[in-house]
């Protein structure tokens, strides 16, 4: 966990982070039409596939947009656009 919070410590405080429980997890990230296959966990090692893209979610909660994986153009636009409402 202290791994994790240092990770977040690079983001601005009003970007909203997301962890728990996975079965809370999945609830939210079906809601935005994003997904999580978790592997195999008997193993010493599992893998974790995700949807990369950003959902971008407006002050009221809303979805409003999703920018894909790699698009730092995009999300800098959509980033500017939701911060200066």
């Amino acid at each position: 966990m202290e791994r994790l919070k240092a990770f977040l410590t690079h983001f601005d405080a009003r970007i909203t982070r997301l962890t728990g429980r996975l079965q809370d997890i999945e609830t939210v990230a079906v809601s935005f039409g994003a997904t999580i296959l978790q592997g195999d966990k008997t193993k010493d090692y599992y893998s974790v596939d995700h949807t990369a893209s950003t959902m971008m979610v407006d002050k009221f909660g809303l979805l409003s947009q999703v920018v894909p994986y790699g698009d730092r153009e995009g999300l800098l636009k959509y980033s500017r656009r939701l911060l200066a409402q």
